[in-house]
């Protein structure tokens, strides 16, 4: 078992990767109460074109069939009602599936062994037929339906599907009613047998356990599992040009107000862990010093009525582009657009501002590790995207100077944009 100790926080990290290539992550939490374990897959939602387990040619698969998965492996063969059986045992468990991975977790107070047997059995123990396939595909579509109605939820998908033009991130991760209709048993095994080996999964868990106790139930519970040898995981590689793909559109939907979601796709270059770490610090100040809770641009905007009610603005940083997202009630949209551009290139006074920000991330990174779900977070950030955990992301916050920070912005390129408009009136 390895130890990585984390500097500025005086927290460890134990690390062992287990025979059959699982990665383990534990970080005691003494005194807390609660208990956190999360088991995951490095196969979201673009990972919908690759060679399967056993074959030799590309495959594509219908779009959401990872989402699709995350729902049916809390089906099992005896039929039994999965959460309830966690709930019984003091657990809250759920799911999420994302663009690049899929999580399965707990949380207990109680009970954490039998808990985390629980999951682990339940994630290993795929059980697909075409009965409850078949099952599944209303329930999904229901809940497709649901992100559809939500307003800014499709300002947000519609950016996104805007701004990509090859990259399968542009598609929603649950897909559409079209896609799921596709979805078979036999691409479930697939997708499973070949994304779902220990070997490209990871499991973290945080609380007050015992670390060796912990670990060892770990082993014992996976040698009474057989796996075949681990697959070689080839996906599809993506031309993505730098332009968006659709530079604006207008929609209808039955909404009070107008609302308008702007987006700037950002192309990004190959960096080293350390590097990119710094690059997404520097995006995080930059736009909380133009945006931020601290500066006054949204109760401007109310105040000067050029937004009705609310106005947000969210980045998305991938290994090859940042897509930077701001969306909200507009009332004048050519005035709030132009206000966005002017901000994000204007480089006067970021002196003050940069010492401000750089104090509070690296306040708050020392604080992320007193909150077991923030931690996780990390570990689990960390090793999707860099394959490894690093001791010394305090230093690497601590040491950014701000001549590194200011070339940086200023090399920004704002001229890929797209924009959404929603207005009031009967539409789908």
């Amino acid at each position: 078992m390895r130890s990585i100790k984390l500097k500025g926080v005086n927290k460890t990290i134990y690390e062992e990767k287990l025979d059959n290539g699982l990665t383990v992550f534990i970080c005691k939490m003494k005194g807390f109460e609660k208990k956190l374990a999360f088991f995951e897959t490095k196969y979201g939602s673009v990972n919908n074109e690759f060679i399967p387990i056993n074959k030799k040619e590309f495959k594509k698969y219908p779009l959401g069939i990872a989402h699709f998965l995350e729902h049916k492996l809390f089906e099992s063969a005896d039929n039994s009602n999965v959460f309830e059986q966690f709930q019984n045992d003091t657990a809250y468990v759920n799911a999420t599936t994302g663009h690049n991975s899929t999580n399965y977790f707990f949380d207990c107070n109680k009970k954490f062994n039998k808990n985390l047997k629980r999951l682990l059995d339940m994630v290993q123990s795929p059980y697909f037929t075409y009965e409850n396939v078949e099952k599944e595909k209303p329930i999904i579509g229901q809940e497709i339906d649901m992100y559809q109605n939500n307003p800014d939820q499709t300002i947000y998908d519609k950016l996104y599907y805007n701004a990509f033009v090859n990259d399968p991130i542009k598609y929603d991760i649950a897909g559409t009613k079209k896609d799921i209709k596709l979805i078979t048993k036999e691409d479930l095994y697939e997708c499973y047998n070949t994304f779902y080996h220990p070997s490209n999964m990871f499991l973290t868990i945080v609380g007050d356990v015992d670390i060796n106790n912990v670990m060892d139930f770990i082993k014992e519970n996976q040698k009474t599992k057989s796996f075949p040898k681990a697959p070689k995981i080839i996906n599809k590689k993506i031309d993505e040009p730098d332009y968006v793909d659709k530079k604006s559109e207008k929609i209808t939907r039955n909404v009070a107000a107008c609302k308008i979601g702007y987006a700037y796709k950002i192309k990004l270059d190959e960096l080293s862990p350390i590097e990119d770490l710094k690059r997404s610090f520097f995006l995080s100040i930059f736009l909380r010093t133009k945006f931020g809770e601290l500066t006054n641009f949204t109760e401007d905007l109310i105040k000067n009525k050029l937004v009705k009610s609310y106005f947000y603005y969210y980045p998305n940083i991938t290994k090859k582009y940042a897509l930077i997202v701001f969306y909200g009630d507009v009332l004048d949209d050519e005035k709030v657009k132009r206000l966005i551009d002017e901000k994000l290139t204007c480089f006067d006074d970021l002196k003050e501002s940069f010492e401000l920000y750089k104090k509070q991330g690296l306040s708050n990174y020392v604080k992320m590790f007193e909150n077991p779900n923030a931690i996780s977070s990390h570990i689990r950030y960390m090793y999707n995207k860099y394959d490894i955990i690093m001791d010394n992301c305090y230093d690497i916050y601590k040491n950014v100077s701000f001549d590194e920070y200011l070339e940086f912005v200023k090399k920004i390129d704002y001229k890929n944009q797209t924009k959404i408009v929603i207005e009031s009136g009967k539409g789908k």
